[in-house]
C-alpha cells in the first residue's frame, strides 16, 4: 500500500470566531505563495458569501444537525 504526502512549505494559520449564529474562519498561509481566505457563515441555514484563497467568491449554507455543523455549497449557474 502506498501513500501520498503533498509537499508543503510554510505555515497555515486558522483563526475561528464563533458567536452563534455568526461563524468566521480566516485562513492565512505562507510559503512559495502567501494566501489569505475569509469565510463568513451563519449557522442558521442562511446562505452566506465567502472569498476563497484564490479570490473566488462562493456561497455556502451552514446549519447544525444533531450536534454537527453541516456545510453545503450550492452550485450556481
Amino acid at each position: 500500500m502506498s501513500s501520498a504526502h503533498p509537499k508543503r512549505a510554510g505555515d497555515v494559520t486558522l483563526k475561528i470566531q464563533h458567536r452563534d449564529p455568526a461563524l468566521v474562519v480566516e485562513t492565512a498561509s505562507t510559503g512559495r505563495v502567501a494566501r489569505h481566505a475569509l469565510q463568513r457563515y451563519t449557522t442558521d441555514g442562511t446562505e452566506s458569501n465567502s472569498i476563497g484563497a484564490d479570490g473566488d467568491e462562493f456561497q455556502s449554507i451552514a446549519v447544525w444537525k444533531d450536534g454537527t455543523l453541516v456545510f453545503d455549497s450550492p452550485a450556481k449557474r
